[in-house]
C-alpha cells in the first residue's frame, strides 16, 4: 500500500508541561529523546513509509529526525489539516501525544482495504495492560470501545472524510457528544445498549458516502497524554516494561 504517515503534534502550549522544562506536549521528555522524536524512531523501526511532523512555528526546534517537519502558527484542526495534500494512495493521520505506539501497532491499518480506516480499543484489553489508570470508554453491544489516535484515509476520500470529520473533531473527547449529533435513532441504541459498531459503520457509509471498516488495535494506541497525570502514568508503565509488549 503507497501510504505517508502524518503526526499531528501542533496543539496550542500547555503550562503543566513547563514543570518538565517544555510548553508543548510533542516535546515533552521521554527515553532520553522527546515524545514526538521517540514516536518517529518507533515507527521507522517498523515501517518503511515516510513521515511528515505537523508542528508549532513556536517550537524550539527545526528538524524530526527521520521525518519532515512542518511548523504552522495554529493549533485549529482545519489549519493543521490544510497543509496537508495527499500525494499517496492513502494519508495516515496519528496524533503526537502517545509515546508508545510503534510502527507494528499501524500495521492493522495499512493492511486493511478500506477508504477510511478507523482503531478501536477495548476496555478489557486496555485496563489489562494499563491497571488503574482511567480513560474514557463508550458502551456498544459490542463491548466498552474508544477510537484510536489514528485513521487511514484513502486519497479519493480525504476531502470528503475531512469537510464531515472536521465537524466532529471538537467532540472527540465526548463520545456521547458524537453519537448525539449523529442523530436520535443512534443516540437512542447507545443508550439502550444496542448500538454496534456495525451500526456506526452503516452510518458512516450512507452519511460520508465512504467505505468505511474499524479494526481492533493495541491498548497502546489509546495511551496519549491528555494531562500532567497521564504523562506521569505513562512513565509509570514505561519503567514496567509496557513498552515492550
Amino acid at each position: 500500500m503507497n501510504v505517508k504517515i502524518y503526526i499531528l503534534a501542533g496543539g496550542d502550549q500547555e503550562e503543566w508541561c513547563e514543570d518538565f522544562g517544555v510548553g508543548y506536549k510533542a516535546l515533552l521528555p521521554w527515553s532520553g529523546t522527546t515524545i514526538i522524536q521517540h514516536m518517529v524512531n518507533n515507527i521507522k523501526k517498523d515501517l518503511d513509509v515516510p513521515i511528515t511532523v505537523i508542528g508549532r512555528t513556536e517550537w524550539p526546534i527545526d528538524t524530526v529526525e527521520g521525518a519532515t517537519l512542518l511548523k504552522i502558527d495554529s493549533s485549529s484542526i482545519m489549519d493543521t489539516i490544510s497543509v496537508i495534500q495527499p500525494d499517496t494512495d492513502y494519508v495516515l493521520l496519528l496524533t503526537g501525544d502517545s509515546p508508545l505506539v510503534r510502527g507494528k501497532d499501524l500495521i492493522p491499518f495499512i493492511e486493511t482495504p478500506s477508504e477510511l480506516v478507523a482503531g478501536v480499543i477495548y476496555k478489557e484489553d486496555f485496563e489489562k495492560m494499563f491497571p488503574g489508570w482511567h480513560k474514557t470508554f463508550i458502551p456498544l453491544k459490542d463491548g466498552k470501545i474508544k477510537l484510536a489516535g489514528a485513521a487511514l484515509i484513502s486519497k479519493d476520500k480525504w476531502q470528503t472524510v475531512i469537510d464531515e470529520g472536521t465537524k466532529y473533531y471538537n467532540y472527540r473527547k465526548n463520545p456521547f457528544m458524537i453519537v448525539w449529533k449523529m442523530g436520535i435513532s443512534l443516540f437512542a441504541k447507545l443508550i439502550t445498549g444496542q448500538l454496534s459498531i456495525n451500526d456506526v459503520i452503516k452510518w458512516v457509509d450512507k452519511k460520508f458516502g465512504v467505505k468505511a471498516t474499524a479494526v481492533t488495535v493495541s491498548p497502546v494506541m489509546g495511551a496519549d497524554v491528555d494531562k500532567k497525570s497521564d504523562y506521569l502514568m505513562l512513565k509509570l508503565f514505561e519503567t514496567l516494561g509496557r513498552e515492550k509488549q
